[in-house]
Parts: C-alpha cells; sequence; structure tokens
C-alpha cells in the first residue's frame, strides 16, 4: 500500500493502470481516504484501471460513491455498475440532495430520438430521468409550501432535448389529471396556476398546444362565473401564467360574437370585473399579459 501512496500523492502519476492486485490493494486505501483525495485518485486511474476496478466493488461502494465523487465522467462510470434496480431510487436522491451532480449526470446521457411518434431510440437512464422529473413537477404543483414552479420547469426545458420534452410533457399532463383543480378551494387556484404554468411554458416548442389550451378555457369560464366578487376573480386570474391570461383575456373579450345570449352575457360580466381592478396591484400579470398582446 505504501508503493500505492507514493505513487498517487507524492509522485501524483496520471493515467495510472494497475494489475489486479494493485487494484484490490487499493480499495482499502480508496475507502480511507477522505472525498477530495478519493477525487484525486479516481482523476489518476486510466479509463481502463477505472473500469476494471469497478467490477469488484460491491453495490453499497457504488451507491455511496455516487454521493461522494463529485467528477461527472466519473459519476457516470459508477452509475453504469450499479444495479438497475437502484438506478431510480439514487437519480431521486441525486435530484432531490445534490441537483449539481444530478445534472452532472443527465448531462453525459443520451438524447432519446422518436420517429412518428414511435422512440426508436432511448437510454433507460434518461427515461428514469424524465419520470423523476414529472414527479417532481407534480408534487410542487401539489405542495402549497412551493410558491412558483416557474424556475424548475425552466430547468427541464434547458436540460431535455425536443424529443424528451416531448416526452415529458406527455407525462405531465397525464399525471396532472389526478391533481384536484379548484378556484374556489382553500388554495385559491394555486394548484391550477403552478399546472399551467407548467404546460404554458412549452408553448414556444409546441405550438401545436394552443387550441388545447383555448378549449381548457373555455371549459374552465363556467368556473369563473361562479366567482361573483371582482377582486376575487381578480386575484385568481392573476396568478395564472401569462399565455393563459391572454388566452382568457381574448377569449371574454369577443362577448359580442358568441353565438347565445347567455354565453354573451357571461363573458361581458366577466372581463368588465377584471377591467374594473386592472389599475390595481392584484391585477400586475393581467396587466402585462394585456400589454403583450
Amino acid at each position: 500500500m505504501g508503493q500505492l501512496i507514493k505513487r498517487f500523492f507524492v509522485d501524483e502519476e496520471q493515467e495510472m493502470t494497475l494489475n489486479k492486485q494493485a487494484l484490490r490493494d487499493l480499495t482499502p486505501l480508496y475507502n480511507a481516504c477522505d472525498p477530495p483525495f478519493q477525487n484525486q485518485i479516481w482523476a489518476r486511474l486510466s479509463d481502463l484501471s477505472q473500469r476494471e476496478w469497478l467490477k469488484s466493488w460491491p453495490q453499497e461502494s457504488l451507491v455511496k460513491a455516487m454521493i461522494q465523487v463529485e467528477d461527472s465522467a466519473t459519476l457516470h462510470l459508477i452509475y453504469k455498475g450499479i444495479d438497475p434496480a437502484l438506478q431510480q431510487e439514487i437519480l431521486g436522491i441525486l435530484a432531490q440532495y445534490l441537483p449539481e451532480r444530478y445534472d452532472a449526470l443527465r448531462d453525459l446521457l443520451p438524447n432519446i430520438k422518436i420517429q412518428d411518434g414511435v422512440i426508436v431510440e432511448s437510454s433507460p437512464l434518461v427515461l428514469s430521468v424524465i419520470q423523476i422529473e414529472v414527479e417532481g413537477l407534480l408534487d410542487a404543483c401539489e405542495d402549497e409550501k412551493v410558491p412558483s414552479v416557474e424556475a424548475k420547469v425552466g430547468q427541464v426545458i434547458k436540460r431535455f432535448s425536443g424529443e424528451e420534452q416531448q416526452l415529458f410533457l406527455t407525462a405531465f399532463m397525464t399525471g396532472s389529471q389526478k391533481i384536484e383543480l379548484t378556484l374556489t378551494g382553500p388554495d385559491k387556484g394555486g394548484r391550477m396556476a403552478k399546472v399551467y404554468t407548467v404546460i404554458s411554458a412549452f408553448l414556444e416548442s409546441f405550438p401545436e398546444l394552443e387550441p388545447r389550451l383555448k378549449d381548457q378555457v373555455r371549459k374552465m369560464t363556467p368556473h369563473f362565473q361562479a366567482i361573483r366578487d371582482p377582486l376575487t376573480l381578480t386575484k385568481i386570474v392573476n396568478r395564472l401564467p401569462v399565455p393563459i391570461i391572454q388566452m382568457i383575456w381574448q377569449e371574454w373579450s369577443s362577448f359580442e360574437t358568441q353565438s347565445t345570449l347567455e354565453k354573451r352575457n357571461i363573458y361581458s360580466r366577466l372581463i368588465q370585473e377584471i377591467t374594473s381592478q386592472l389599475d390595481t396591484e392584484s391585477a400586475s400579470n393581467i396587466q402585462e399579459a394585456v400589454l403583450r398582446l
């Protein structure tokens, strides 16, 4: 072991290729070192020795190394040696507690390829990452302690390719159907605002979403109509993302063209009540949305 210590920490050799006995001797030395020195050991081993060394590691050591190792290439190498049954759990831990390490691992994964709506090339690891992100955002939408999901969905869009975004969005929209979305509940429309913040963030990538969202606005209108106080109505609409507010504004402003008198009256009342509050602080997002039309 003394010779190994000299080679790693005194001579500081690089791209070291060790025989099987030296690799066996290296394991107790590695376990006795603090994380900064462990990282030095990884960095000074050749790729071949890294791969050979990992073959002898028990699963619990691989899992522990995932938490300690900082080098992204080494992280990916270790991850591939972990039992697939544990990979999803490790990803979840990294995503929750070590997001930078999670991002580093994600950056090394191959992109999913989709042709004619069918996945033709993928990595089980990438699919696991997508599912973790979906579950994380669904949880955030339901958690009243999380005020906004805008930054988190922005990270998802930045992290994923177009095909991966498509898979993420489909899974998120399916999962969001299980969330109880109300306008008048204790959360005052908070869950609904967060769900639509996530979905509308993909409008630029998938403009075909717009007709579907406009249809959702029409279906939501009777629920807005049940709110009789103009200020409460304004506050709830104001919580929604700007693209959805714009769709609401355009839909309700079209009251004169509606086919039935009842619908014209509903739309007219709603737009008038929102307009009456437009100069208040409670309508800041609505003001921005209208200005951007």
